[in-house]
C-alpha cells in the first residue's frame, strides 16, 4: 500500500507523519489552525474561485401524469 506524501520545506512528509504531529498539538494549537484554515476558506468563498455545487434530484412524476408515458 502506498503512502501519500506531502512535499515540505527541508523534506517530505507522509500523511501518517503528519497526523501524528497535528494530534499530538495541545486543544488551543488545533483551534488556532481550524480558524486560519477558516479564514482561509472565507476569502477563497469571497474570491468567487469555488466552483459552485450542482444539487441534482430526482424528477418527481407531475400529478395526473402516469409514469408509464
Amino acid at each position: 500500500m502506498g503512502e501519500i506524501q506531502a512535499k515540505v520545506s527541508g523534506g517530505i512528509v507522509t500523511a501518517l507523519e503528519r497526523r501524528k504531529r497535528l494530534g499530538s498539538l495541545p486543544f488551543s494549537e488545533k483551534l488556532k489552525i481550524l480558524e486560519k484554515l477558516r479564514e482561509r476558506d472565507r476569502q477563497i468563498a469571497a474570491s468567487g474561485l469555488r466552483k459552485k455545487k450542482v444539487h441534482r434530484t430526482v424528477e418527481q412524476p407531475r400529478e395526473g401524469r402516469d409514469s408509464s408515458d
